[in-house]
């Protein structure tokens, strides 16, 4: 697990004032139509506020928006948790200006999953070939193959990583899930 970098913050959707949810819906509307199946340009921050923060009280976390050096709005990231998988999903999705910062975000989001949350495992997913697709795999992200979600009806194939949280891995020799009994029977 990398260190942190202190120049990315996560705020709740219900946090943004009415300046930042304009600004956020302004830089992000052609890639909310790729995120968001169905995305209707007409649907506002409010909405997708409001699903985000059902989600929250549901699981105790949810998307926000990601600010880069606490000023400038870059997109959407955090995570939600995925019923297919049983896994929280890191989401990371900023507009175009900000694709450079991603390798920060994803490792923000790591961090605080795995360092403050204390998760094992967690997942992502992506359409294949894009920045984030790449990013994923540089990280250490594996992917057992794509996989297709439902949204709203609508299949989409998505490519799916998972990323083990090392730190929280114990050895069996020291999780005593083994005795020198069982080594007799193997022989």
């Amino acid at each position: 697990m990398e260190r942190q970098i202190q120049n990315i913050e996560v705020k709740y959707l219900a946090e943004l004032s009415r300046d930042e949810s304009d600004e956020l819906i302004s830089s992000l509307v052609p890639e909310l139509n790729q995120m968001f199946i169905g995305w209707d340009n007409e649907q506002t921050i409010a909405e997708l506020a409001e699903v985000f923060e059902q989600h929250r009280v549901e699981h105790g976390i949810a998307p926000g928006a990601v600010y880069i050096a606490g000023k400038d709005i870059a997109g959407i990231g955090g995570f939600q948790y995925l019923e297919e998988t049983g896994l929280y999903e890191l989401m990371c999705n900023v507009s175009y200006g900000y694709q450079a910062h991603i390798p920060e975000i994803i490792n923000h989001l790591v961090f605080h999953a795995f360092g403050n949350l204390k998760m094992d495992k967690i997942c992502a997913r992506s359409l294949p070939g894009t920045v984030l697709d790449a990013h994923l795999i540089e990280y250490g992200f594996t992917s057992p193959g794509e996989r297709v979600f439902t949204d709203d009806g609508r299949d989409q194939i998505w490519k799916y990583y998972e990323l083990e949280n090392e730190g929280n891995l114990i050895p069996a020799v020291d999780a005593y899930a083994y005795s020198a009994d069982d080594w007799d029977i193997l022989v």
